[in-house]
């Protein structure tokens, strides 16, 4: 598929744990270097800067503006990892979430007479950290822009109780997903057994729903918020938790670039404390959360390159929807604490030289597009690596 004679690309932005810089860093690289998406989908915070980027903010500005107040430069001077990590749950991020404290205390007074003993641990341990402060008018605000942009765009929320992954879209993308999916359904239909294994929760679910300011809310609700708000049950949360990547919906691009924060390989030391310990496995599941849908991409793409396959009447092969995708990794990575607060506190050089790798990216397009993204923020004696995974 192309447009005006171009090749169509996507972006598929993970979000992670709030520090999303390595996706932001690459949005602004592409803010610099002209490049449009056809196709986007974000998740968890990434949908917050997706927003800024579509509204043509400066991503590099916003982050130096946030860093410069008291706060941010007593924490530079702490001891890494842990004391910080504390210290985000005890003063919250500015303009995002505030720690739960009243809650805590008025959850603890108003229900320990009619709380059984064996549930007290619920009171002193409860679900809910954080409270989140971002206004009803940034929600429709989000909402309003992804709407109206020509770019189709998804984002998901999640309801545990029933396991539906709520795919949400603008009208850029919804006829066209449904188109597809229609197709799906006409020459791969669930059989019977499947369909109630769906129905029961034993196999994933997506319900495709519009997007409303209510649906922003959901997919920026994080576990720390607890589930319940204005003394109701919060039914849905950040989807992210369910599939980090929204990849298989932008398989009709001719490349997709999914930036990282890291690599395979582990920088520096390993773990020494808890939070680090945390920090690891977060980073671990990030790499592994898109690699089910790489892999079943890659596998059309090798039925379709196999010459065997070719002109055999045996082998019913799907149409040019599945195109080559590989890994970018062109991000730069800060270690933050959320989005406010730690912007600049340990910066590394991890842009990863993968666009290169890219199917239809030129070299020199690809080292103008990272020359950008190494700009905003200088290295730290670390080296760029190549991330780019062998799909042959």
């Amino acid at each position: 598929m192309t447009t005006n004679g171009q090749r169509n690309i996507a972006f598929s932005l993970g979000g992670i744990g709030g520090s999303n810089a390595h996706g932001a860093g690459f949005l602004h690289a592409a803010q610099k270097e002209g490049k449009t998406p056809t196709q986007l989908s974000c998740t968890s915070g990434m949908i917050y800067w997706t927003w800024r980027w579509l509204e043509g903010h400066d991503l590099e500005q916003e982050f130096k503006n946030s860093a410069d107040d008291t706060r941010s430069e007593i924490w530079r001077q702490l001891p890494p990892s842990m004391l910080r990590s504390w210290l985000a749950y005890l003063y919250g991020g500015e303009g995002v979430f505030r720690p739960a404290i009243p809650e805590y205390f008025t959850r603890l007074f108003s229900r320990w007479y009619r709380t059984p003993p064996e549930r007290w641990c619920d009171l002193w341990f409860p679900a809910q950290l954080l409270v989140p402060t971002r206004s009803e008018e940034i929600y429709r605000q989000i909402a309003e822009a992804f709407n109206a942009s020509d770019i189709a765009i998804f984002f998901n929320s999640f309801s545990p109780r029933l396991g539906t992954e709520h795919l949400h879209m603008n009208t850029a993308a919804w006829e066209a997903y449904r188109a597809v999916q229609q197709e799906r359904r006409e020459k791969r239909p669930d059989d019977t057994h499947t369909q109630e294994m769906r129905k029961s929760g034993d196999l994933p679910s997506v319900k495709a729903e519009k997007i409303t300011a209510e649906a922003v809310r959901d997919a920026l609700w994080l576990s720390l918020y607890g589930f319940e708000r204005d003394g109701k049950p919060q039914e849905r949360i950040d989807g992210a938790y369910a599939r980090q990547f929204i990849l298989s919906e932008l398989s009709a691009a001719h490349v997709i670039y999914i930036p990282r924060p890291q690599r395979y390989q582990w920088v520096g030391e390993l773990p020494e404390s808890f939070i680090e310990v945390q920090d690891l496995e977060t980073e671990l599941w990030f790499n592994g959360a898109y690699a089910q849908q790489l892999a079943r991409i890659e596998l059309v793409n090798r039925l379709l390159r196999n010459e065997r396959l070719k002109g055999s009447g045996g082998a019913r092969l799907p149409r040019d929807r599945a195109r080559s995708h590989r890994d970018s990794g062109a991000a730069w990575l800060l270690q933050l604490l959320h989005r406010g607060h730690e912007r600049l506190l340990s910066c590394r050089r991890a842009i990863g030289s993968g666009l290169a790798g890219l199917i239809g990216c030129d070299q020199d397009d690809s080292d103008a597009f990272l020359s950008h993204a190494t700009a905003l923020h200088r290295a730290a004696g670390k080296s760029p690596f190549l991330d780019t995974p062998d799909v042959s």
